[in-house]
């Protein structure tokens, strides 16, 4: 949602001044809406919920990191990754371990009991 061409509902338009931001507010509030209905429906004990991005700051900056989107630098590739699985994850629980997004494949294939082809 926060790639070009950005768009919000109505609801947040205009809240920060940019719409960049403002598409950023309305992905925080739909991220709560899920985490909120997961609760809700008794599930969130055997649900794994994953935020993760696909690079670095594209706007502003990704300091510490050196440089941001688009770049090989570490700014450009590393980003944040937040898990919640309550039960599963300790709250606050900080991994400093190097990981790809392609390793969430075969972990979760494996975490839900499904098989991989060779």
């Amino acid at each position: 949602m926060v790639h070009l061409p950005l768009s919000v509902s109505k609801q947040f338009e205009g809240r920060t001044g940019k719409l960049i931001w403002d598409a950023i507010e309305e992905v925080d509030w739909s991220v709560g809406q899920i985490l909120k209905t997961v609760k809700e429906l008794g599930i969130d004990k055997k649900t794994l919920v994953i935020f993760t991005s696909d690079n670095g700051a594209a706007v502003g900056s990704s300091l510490p990191l050196r440089s941001r989107k688009g770049s090989v630098y570490d700014g450009g590739i590393r980003e944040p990754t937040v898990m919640w699985w309550p039960g599963k994850v300790p709250p606050g629980k900080v991994c400093h371990e190097v990981a790809a997004s392609i390793d969430l494949l075969p972990t979760l294939a494996k975490l839900s009991g499904g098989k991989l082809s060779d």
